[in-house]
């Protein structure tokens, strides 16, 4: 083997190196870009299956199976009744004892990246409310 090709075997290393970083900052992109989708999907489908239960207050539970869930995410009864059309006092969080899930009040807040159950049960003619709505998340009313 002569010198050049002995001074350009580093080089060639030193390229592939770099490619299969490229590489893999490509596909670490990917798997973040994906679990984001994941997040924001099951965000509205949790919306929707809140907006289905008030539409049939016939107090059946309605489970969202699978929602996934990233680590701070934070729901109040205030923000959740400008999207369904009820008033606050008209959602109430169940507290299910579950370290991942914090309730507080009329908050919600989740400590951990969870995929998880959400259960939504609703009802007619609950004191003031016309529709009344129970959610729990990780465990069912039982």
């Amino acid at each position: 083997m002569d010198s050049k090709a002995q001074a350009f075997a580093p080089f060639r290393m030193l390229i592939g190196a770099v490619m299969a970083m490229l590489i893999l900052v490509i596909i670490i992109g990917a798997i973040d870009y994906f679990d984001g989708l994941e997040i924001t999907v099951s965000r509205q489908r949790f919306y929707d299956g809140l907006n289905n239960a008030i539409n049939q207050p016939n107090e059946t539970i309605l489970q969202i199976e699978d929602a996934k869930f990233a680590e701070g995410t934070t729901f109040s009864t205030l923000g959740l009744s400008k999207i369904s059309g009820l008033e606050s006092e008209c959602l109430e969080f169940v507290d299910t004892d579950s370290p991942t899930f914090l309730v507080e009040d009329d908050l919600l807040t989740i400590r951990e990246k969870v995929l998880t159950d959400v259960f939504i049960k609703c009802e007619t003619e609950n004191g003031s409310c016309v529709i009344f709505c129970e959610l729990s998340f990780g465990a069912d009313f039982s």
